[in-house]
C-alpha cells in the first residue's frame, strides 16, 4: 500500500487510542504516509462528507445518515 492516509481524531481520544495502533500500522505499511490531525467532531464530519480525509475517529453515535459508523471499543 502506498500513498497518503489522512486520519482525523477528536482530541479527547487521540492520546489514548493512537499509541495503541499507529506505530505498528506505520511499520506494516512503510510506503504509506500517515497524516493525523486532531479536530472537532463537526469538522471531522464535514471533512468526511467532502471526502477530504480518509477516516475519522470520534465519539458515536453520530446519527448522521450520510456517514457509516463502526464501533472501535466500549
Amino acid at each position: 500500500m502506498k500513498g497518503e492516509l489522512k486520519i482525523r481524531i477528536i482530541p479527547t481520544n487521540a492520546p489514548y487510542l493512537l499509541p495503541l495502533f499507529l506505530s505498528k500500522f506505520a511499520e506494516q505499511f512503510p510506503g504509506l504516509k500517515i497524516i493525523v490531525q486532531e479536530l472537532t467532531t463537526a469538522a471531522i464530519q464535514s471533512s468526511l462528507k467532502k471526502r477530504t480525509i480518509d477516516l475519522g475517529i470520534l465519539a458515536t453515535p453520530l446519527e448522521d445518515g450520510e456517514l457509516e459508523e463502526y464501533e472501535l471499543y466500549k
